[in-house]
C-alpha cells in the first residue's frame, strides 16, 4: 500500500522522463502534434512565422527585369505566403527545407532505333519499375530508355518544401559538410509501385530508380536550402538539425495535459449537482413518514415536477413540507484556473516569448527589454529568409538566363517605432534635425 520509497530514483526524473523522445527525429511528430493540436504552441509559431516576414523590395534600373521578378515571385510563388509557411516548419521543426522544382518532359527513347516521344502520349506500360514501350517506327516492344528533357517555361517553376520527416542528414564534424538524404514516403512509393501515371510523367527518374534499387535519394547540397534554428552541440546523428522551438518545453506541456484532464474530470462529474427531494418532519415534531403512503407521495410529486415543466407558472400544492438537498455542485471551488494560467505562463516564456507579445497587452514602457530581445529573434530570422529569396532568385536566373537583381525586405518595424518617430517629429519642430 502506498508509493515505494524508489518512485523517482534521480532528482533529475519525473513521471514526463519517461516520454521524452530519444532522437531529433522523433521529436517531430511530437512537435506536429503539438502545432496542430495545442492553442499556446500554435498561436506562439503562427505569430513569430508570421511577423517578421515584410513585402520584398527590387532594387535595379531595369523595369523589365524587375516586373519579370515581381511577376514570378508575388503571382505566381507567391512568396509571402511561402516564406511564413517555411517560417513555420522553421519554428515547429527547428528546421525548413526549400528547393525549386523546375519543368521538364519525361521522354521515351527506343532502344532498337532510336525514335523517342513523350510518354504521356506513348502509350507505355508499367512493369518492373520500368517503362515498357512498343516502338511506333519500327515495332520493337520492350523497355524504353527514359529521360528528362527541362522545358524553358517559367509558368511552371514551383516551390518546394520538403518535410523534415523525410529528411536524412549525415554531418561530419571534422569538415562541417552536411550531406542531405531523402527517404520517400510510403504514400509516394506506393503511387510510383502502382504506376499512376500522373506521378510516373511528373516524378524525376531518379526517385523512380531509387525504389527500385531500394535506397535513399542524395540531394545535391547547392539545390536545397536548409533553415535551421541555432542548437548546442549534440551528438553526431543530430549535429546537423536545428532545435525546434517546442522541445525545452515539452515536459511543461505533458503536466499542462495532466492539469487540463483533472480539469476535465471536475467538469464532467462536480459542476452539475444531483437534487434530492424528501418529506420534510414539520417544526413541530410531526413525522410524515408515519401517516402517508411514501409510494403515493413519490407519484404525486412526480406528477407535479412534471406539470411545472411543462408549464413554469403552474403552482403546485402539497399536502406535506418538501425538503430539498443537492449533492455536488462544488466544481467551481476545485477548478485550477490559476494553475493553468501559470503553467501557459510558463511554457510561453519558455518559447522565447514575452507573455504580453502572446496576449496582445505588451507595452513600450514595460516591456523594451523584451521587445528588444524579440526584435534581434526576429532580425535573424529575416536574414535567414532573406538568404531563401536570394537562393530561390539565382536558380531561377540561371535556369531562365536572367540577370540577377538586388533585393532586400522592406524595413521591419517593431512596436516602439510610433515612439520613435513621435521624438523625431518633436525634433523637427524644434528645428534640431533636417
Amino acid at each position: 500500500v502506498g508509493r515505494p520509497d524508489n518512485f523517482y530514483p534521480s532528482p533529475f526524473f519525473d513521471v514526463a522522463k519517461n516520454y521524452i523522445p530519444k532522437s531529433i527525429k522523433e521529436t517531430f511528430d511530437w512537435c506536429h502534434y503539438y502545432q496542430l493540436t495545442n492553442p499556446l504552441i500554435n498561436a506562439v509559431t503562427q505569430k513569430l512565422a508570421t511577423y517578421p516576414i515584410t513585402d520584398l523590395s527590387y532594387e535595379d534600373d531595369n523595369e523589365g527585369v524587375v516586373e519579370i521578378y515581381r511577376d514570378l515571385f508575388e503571382n505566381q510563388f507567391l512568396l509571402r505566403s511561402f516564406l511564413i509557411e517555411t517560417n513555420l516548419d522553421r519554428y515547429t521543426y527547428g528546421n525548413a527545407f526549400v528547393s525549386i522544382a523546375f519543368p521538364f518532359n519525361k521522354v521515351l527513347k527506343c532502344t532498337n532505333c532510336g525514335w523517342d516521344g513523350p510518354a504521356s502520349t506513348c502509350g507505355y506500360k508499367w512493369k518492373g519499375f520500368q517503362f515498357f514501350l512498343t516502338c511506333k517506327e519500327c515495332g520493337h516492344y520492350g523497355a524504353a530508355k527514359v529521360t528528362d528533357e527541362p522545358v524553358k517555361s517559367s509558368v511552371k517553376i514551383r516551390l518546394i518544401r520538403w518535410n523534415p520527416k523525410n529528411i536524412v542528414i549525415k554531418y561530419n564534424e571534422i569538415t562541417g559538410r552536411h550531406l542531405y538524404y531523402y527517404k520517400m514516403p510510403r504514400g509516394l512509393r506506393n503511387d510510383i509501385t502502382l504506376g499512376k501515371p500522373d506521378v510516373l510523367e511528373s516524378v524525376p527518374q531518379a526517385f523512380i530508380d531509387a525504389i527500385r534499387k531500394k535506397k535513399s535519394i542524395l540531394l545535391d547540397s547547392d539545390k536545397i536550402f536548409h533553415s535551421r534554428r541555432p542548437s548546442i552541440s549534440r551528438a553526431s546523428s543530430d549535429s546537423g538539425w536545428g532545435a525546434p522551438l517546442i522541445l525545452p518545453v515539452l515536459k511543461d506541456i505533458f503536466f499542462l495535459q495532466v492539469l487540463r484532464k483533472a480539469q476535465e474530470s471536475v467538469a464532467m462529474e462536480h459542476i452539475v449537482p444531483m437534487r434530492v427531494m424528501f418529506p420534510q418532519i414539520s417544526t413541530d415534531g410531526n413525522n410524515p413518514y408515519a401517516q402517508i403512503n411514501l409510494q403515493d407521495w413519490q407519484k404525486e410529486v412526480t406528477g407535479q415536477i412534471r406539470k411545472w415543466r411543462q408549464d413554469n407558472n403552474h403552482i403546485p400544492v402539497m399536502p406535506v413540507p418538501v425538503g430539498y438537498q443537492m449533492i455536488g455542485g462544488q466544481g467551481r471551488s476545485l477548478l485550477l484556473h490559476q494553475e493553468l494560467r501559470i503553467y501557459s505562463d510558463q511554457i510561453i516564456a519558455g518559447m522565447g516569448v514575452p507573455t504580453g507579445f502572446f496576449y496582445g497587452e505588451a507595452q513600450y514602457s514595460g516591456a523594451s527589454v523584451n521587445l528588444r530581445a524579440l526584435e534581434n529573434e526576429f532580425l535573424g530570422n529575416r536574414q535567414d529568409m532573406l538568404r531563401c529569396v536570394e537562393f530561390i532568385r539565382d536558380r531561377v536566373a540561371h535556369f531562365l538566363n536572367l540577370p540577377k537583381v538586388k533585393l532586400k525586405f522592406k524595413p521591419f518595424k517593431m512596436a516602439d517605432d510610433i515612439q520613435r518617430a513621435s521624438f523625431d517629429m518633436n525634433l523637427a519642430n524644434a528645428g534640431m534635425i533636417s
